[in-house]
């Protein structure tokens, strides 16, 4: 019998005013809901259908949905209560038209837009209608480096990454180089344009990426580093055909009356904020360069100031005249909106800007704007975008993910201590604002506040937090379970900054860290220099200690949070990421790409160790490893990362494993054991779903079995034993909800004899960790949160689903554990017999070594 399928959803926003504009909404499914043919549409009460774009972001291990992405618009008037339920398939004749010269048309129905190829514009001309006369004469987009010369991009075709009944999205990518022929490319772009069928508004999207690997001293990777780019200027002009008959409206916040000019300047130099100089913004000379608080607005020679506007500007007269809005005008400052008779220019990095903007080695960022010649469309909901949301309990009862739960009673401490998120001076909006978390760099980002508990400098500590324990994680899961849009805008700000800021995006550097994720700033210590990477030479400790340094590493690779974005949202850089970090964890691990590989081959070991070299046993360096690796194959559907989490996997843990002898008992060293138990209990609900109760199944059941058991006997909350501890914070309670997580797992794929005591233990660890942690004054800092949002759900959700029938196949007869030998400590073995020292001289005489000695490829 067919299933029916009727779930509600809601279009909010942030601010809670009238949603207006594009939204997206990734639903899950559960199994078998949808036949062949079938997908989801949208409905009002009425039963009138609204326009709606479809597309499967995953499926099923049968075949079927998982998560289903729907996309509309939403205009002024609308229904915001709508209704999901089957329907047909959508189809519709494309927008795009390729044309002979390898140029793009869309005609959208309301306009047509010409994307010309060879340099980018990126819009050549607009008609509107497609048979009137071009709304611009002329599109140039242009990049100058610090000493003023001008880089113009270079491509050579448009691709189309998405089409559909409601919305095409066109890709360029390319380099913006010299006009001189000979010009080496100053840095690589992508361009992403994005169409609506009835509708003349674009969003463009220019993303700048500096490929170049930064050359990171000891370790240190401060700005000013050679492998920076600098930018003076990012400027996109549009001409007017005919500047006789120009008018020039604005204004600076949605509602307000438009305002006239002849001539406009709109320059966001700054937060605005209280903090709008903070030390956040050092340079590379250890200044702050800003040149005032806020935004200046210059109309016909007049100058006002005003702090934190979100301006649209008008160009032409109506009914077709030209806006353009800039969403984060403010938070990602540097902006500037500028118009004058004959043209309307965009400043992603405006040319008043007194300091160059410095794109360290393999970091991306990327600027948006939003134009539209439609005289019913005024842009203002840029600044508010629509949130759709649907009901609290629809993610857990789908089972498409098991990390999202339903709410919890109004009593429980969880609730109350999670809420201080979105609400009160300890919210994260709240925190931003202390160190001026603002800026095309940092916005996104969250204060590290805890950090300031034996920081010993002038307060507030400069520290930046980047994605520790899933923070993209955390908020998606707290938005599930409250419906609450507050904290939607928070795991999209984050993400976008973690997508382009936190990843380390270069294939020129050591395997070990290209292309991996940076963590938090240096702990206790102000960034100084650093930016958002992890150490600075400025550091007192840099100076003390005999090793200092570090860079991206597998103990802090966060994936999951960047796959429920994509899931939730379609968000296409996303997906790229969590496969990129997936691959990192390949790579690092591929001991033929290193230089020892003459002397031992094998894998190298760098993406199951944890804290030191030598340990390879359970701990958060191979946890995060095998989720990544998970993530991407659900992504990818390539068994390769399967085989490569499962080797990962077997090398860390064993059912027979002398657990005493591993010392996980000391808690400074080997506390994050209990990461890498809630990934084998995430490996397991992998593998079941998947009816794969194989060897490899029934060897992750046993470890974990084997080490739950030891658990019940052993662990006790970390509270207790303060004296253990190096630095007596409010985290460690946080840490041991993590605990409750394990034991939920053990219990259900445990025996019958096995789950009562399993289930009495991840109940006390639970309801400890909270009830302990909410005894902090400091119980609301940044760390203590983002482990509870993160983790905080996983124990719920996991009570909601019905124990299994059994535990599955029974045990074969393990042999003994074989300790793993990571490939340094092979080679050092290896170079002290005559066969080994005469392999290392063979490597030291190929020339292919001292390039890789002088590119620094080494491990």
């Amino acid at each position: 019998m067919d299933a029916p399928f009727d779930l509600s959803l809601r279009l909010l926003t942030a601010s809670g005013s009238e949603p207006r504009g594009p939204f997206a909404v990734g639903v899950p499914l559960p199994k078998g809901i949808l036949k062949a043919g079938e997908t989801l549409g949208v409905e009002d009460d009425s039963g009138q259908r609204r326009a709606i774009q479809a597309r499967i972001l995953e499926t099923w291990p049968s075949g079927d949905p998982r998560w289903i992405l729907l996309e509309g618009w939403a205009n002024p008037g609308d229904p915001t209560q709508l209704r999901i339920r089957k329907a047909a398939a959508a189809t519709a004749e494309s927008m795009a038209r390729s044309l002979a010269d390898g140029s793009q048309s869309i005609d959208t129905g309301s306009a047509l837009f010409h994307l010309p190829v060879g340099c980018l514009q990126p819009i050549a001309s607009i008609h509107v209608p497609a048979n009137s006369p071009s709304r611009i004469g002329e599109s140039d987009l242009c990049l100058e480096d610090a000493e003023g010369v001008a880089h113009r991009g270079d491509f050579d075709r448009w691709e189309i990454e998405a089409s559909g009944p409601l919305r095409t999205t066109l890709v360029a990518r390319g380099s913006f180089r010299a006009q001189a022929a000979t010009a080496d490319p100053l840095c690589r772009f992508l361009a992403r344009l994005t169409f609506f069928r009835a509708s003349s508004s674009v969003r463009c999207d220019i993303t700048l990426h500096n490929p170049r690997p930064a050359s990171h001293p000891g370790g240190v990777w401060d700005l000013g580093d050679p492998g920076s780019i600098r930018i003076r200027s990012l400027v996109w002009t549009l001409r007017c055909p005919d500047p006789s008959d120009r008018e020039i409206a604005w204004r600076l916040e949605t509602g307000a009356a438009w305002r006239t000019a002849s001539r406009l300047e709109i320059d966001q130099a700054s937060s605005g904020g209280p903090n709008w100089d903070s030390r956040a913004h050092l340079d590379c000379a250890g200044r702050v360069p800003l040149p005032f608080a806020g935004c200046r607005v210059r109309v016909d020679g007049r100058e006002e100031s005003v702090a934190r506007p979100h301006p649209v500007v008008r160009h032409g007269a109506e009914p077709n005249a030209l806006r353009a809005a800039i969403p984060n005008f403010w938070q990602s400052f540097p902006h500037s909106l500028e118009a004058d008779a004959e043209t309307l220019r965009i400043g992603f990095f405006p040319t008043q800007q007194p300091a160059t903007v410095e794109l360290q080695g393999g970091e991306k960022t990327t600027r948006t704007v939003w134009i539209s010649l439609d005289e019913h469309e005024d842009l203002g909901w840029v600044f508010d975008p629509v949130v759709p949301v649907l009901p609290t309990d629809h993610y857990a009862s789908t089972s498409a993910t098991a990390l999202f739960s339903a709410e919890p009673p109004p009593e429980s401490p969880f609730r109350a201590l999670v809420a201080h998120g979105v609400e009160g001076t300890d919210s994260f909006a709240a925190k931003r604002e202390v160190i001026d978390e603002y800026g095309w760099r940092n916005f996104g980002d969250v204060w590290a506040d805890h950090e300031q508990a034996y920081f010993e400098g002038p307060k507030p500590i400069i520290s930046h937090y980047n994605n520790q324990y899933d923070m993209i994680l955390g908020f998606l899961a707290q938005f599930a379970r409250t419906s609450d849009p507050r904290w939607f805008p928070l795991a999209r700000d984050l993400a976008r900054h973690v997508i382009d800021i936190d990843i380390y995006h270069t294939e020129n550097d050591k395997p070990s860290i290209a292309g991996g994720m940076f963590w938090h700033t240096v702990h206790y210590q102000d960034a100084e220099r650093s930016s958002h990477r992890s150490y600075t030479a400025d550091c007192p400790e840099a100076a003390r200690a005999r090793r200092y340094g570090g860079g991206p590493s597998n103990e802090h690779n966060y994936t999951t949070g960047l796959l429920h974005f994509f899931l939730m949202t379609g968000d296409p850089d996303a997906r790229t990421t969590v496969i990129q970090l997936a691959d990192w964890v390949r790579r690092m691990d591929d001991g033929s790409q290193s230089l020892l590989a003459g002397l031992a081959p094998g894998p190298t070991g760098w993406a199951s160790r944890t804290r030191e070299d030598g340990f390879h046993g359970p701990g958060r360096g191979a946890g995060n490893s095998i989720l990544a690796l998970l993530d991407a194959f659900r992504l990818t559907s390539d068994r390769t990362y399967v085989d490569a989490a499962e080797t990962i996997l077997q090398r860390c843990i064993h059912p027979r494993d002398d657990i005493e002898g591993m010392k996980l008992h000391d808690i400074e060293r080997r506390w994050s054991y209990v990461v890498f138990l809630q990934a084998l209990g995430r490996y397991l609900d992998f593998k079941d779903e998947r009816d794969e109760t194989d060897a490899a199944f029934c060897y992750a059941r046993d470890a974990l079995l084997h080490y739950a058991e030891w658990m019940v006997d052993r662990e006790t909350p970390i509270a207790s034993r303060f004296d253990e501890v190096d630095f007596p914070t409010e985290s460690w309670p946080a840490q041991d909800i993590r605990k409750s997580s394990v034991f939920a797992y053990a219990a259900y794929y445990g025996s019958s004899t096995q789950r009562a005591r399993f289930s009495e233990r991840a109940e006390f660890f639970y309801r400890q960790s909270l009830e302990s942690l909410s005894g902090f004054d400091s119980c609301t800092h940044t760390r203590p949160m983002a482990v509870l949002m993160a983790n905080g759900s996983q124990y719920p959700a996991l009570l909601e689903r019905p124990l299994r029938e059994s535990a599955g196949p029974p045990s074969p007869a393990w042999p003994d554990p074989v300790r793993f030998v990571p490939q340094r400590e092979r080679a050092r073995a290896a170079v002290r017999t005559p066969a080994g020292l005469a392999r290392l001289l063979g490597t030291l005489l190929r020339r292919s070594t001292w390039k890789r000695l002088y590119r620094r490829e080494l491990w």
